[in-house]
């Protein structure tokens, strides 16, 4: 056990220098409000206020978790006192996080408790982070809800919850600026559906029961940790300042930063927007 923990370390370590070598040369961090660029370690130092700090990826795409595992590492290696939220587990799977954490979970059991709540096809993209948390002993938090639960907004909107299914959500609605209903219209457009009437908003519903939900979890571990900096994984969507931030602000005082990353050199893609988050990270 002991060794493979080593092991594990090792390999994380090894991920996480060469990567940190790769972006030494590459990485083009720019503050949203200034366009000023920043490097990693001073991308650190500004978001030290933050007691949430949001990181955005696209699910499949490898470069934006390495961005994570690095800007994770650099905030932990800085001395932070760290959890880590992830969109990719329920908040019901929190105690068997907890004991991945601590040692006391195989990879293999890890995969089935991932697998319930998220896509197996990613599991390798995300495993780099999970192995680096247990080896750092970063706790993990799980911040959704089942994906029954959306789905079934999705389809039928927010009324058709029992008040079990509802949890803390006692009233929903499509509640998000235009801009990100805009963004909504769009991803239903691409999917050949309906962007209008009863079909859009329960898609909308479906997006704010994401954020929300995630809001509302990642707000009860602050409450509990006062102590823990909060790091959010989790989709484009739901890390920009409209989607988890926006919530968070809505229920609690706590100082959120949102970093985003991109391929896009001018910023402006499928839903990553200069104005949007605090921080834009480029990749080439």
């Amino acid at each position: 056990m002991l060794l493979r923990i080593v092991l594990t370390t090792v390999s994380v370590l090894i991920l996480v220098l060469t990567f940190s070598v790769q972006a030494a040369h590459e990485t083009l961090v720019f503050k949203t409000g200034d366009l000023r660029q920043l490097s990693l370690n001073a991308l650190v130092r500004e978001i030290e206020p933050a007691k949430v700090i949001t990181i955005g990826e696209q699910h499949d795409n490898s470069n934006h978790h390495m961005v994570q595992l690095l800007i994770i590492s650099a905030i932990h290696e800085a001395g932070r006192d760290i959890a880590i939220g992830f969109e990719q587990f329920g908040a019901h799977s929190q105690k068997e996080l907890s004991s991945w954490t601590a040692g006391e979970t195989s990879v293999d059991d890890l995969f089935k408790i991932y697998s319930r709540d998220w896509e197996p096809r990613w599991w390798n993209l995300y495993l780099p982070l999970f192995r680096y948390a247990r080896a750092h002993e970063i706790p993990m938090v799980g911040l959704n809800v089942p994906r029954e639960i959306v789905r079934q907004v999705a389809e039928k909107g927010f009324s058709s919850l029992n008040s079990k299914q509802r949890g803390q959500i006692k009233v929903l609605s499509c509640s998000i600026d235009e801009k990100y209903q805009e963004a909504l219209r769009r991803v239903l457009g691409q999917k050949g559906k309906g962007s209008e009437g009863e079909e859009f908003n329960h898609f909308c519903e479906a997006q704010v029961v994401w954020d929300t939900s995630m809001a509302i979890n990642a707000v009860d571990y602050m409450k509990a940790n006062p102590g823990k900096t909060l790091v959010i994984l989790a989709g484009n969507f739901h890390a920009w300042k409209r989607g988890i931030p926006e919530q968070i602000r809505r229920i609690h005082d706590a100082e959120v930063r949102s970093v985003l990353p991109s391929e896009n050199p001018s910023f402006i893609s499928y839903d990553a927007f200069i104005e949007d988050s605090d921080y834009v990270w480029q990749i080439e």
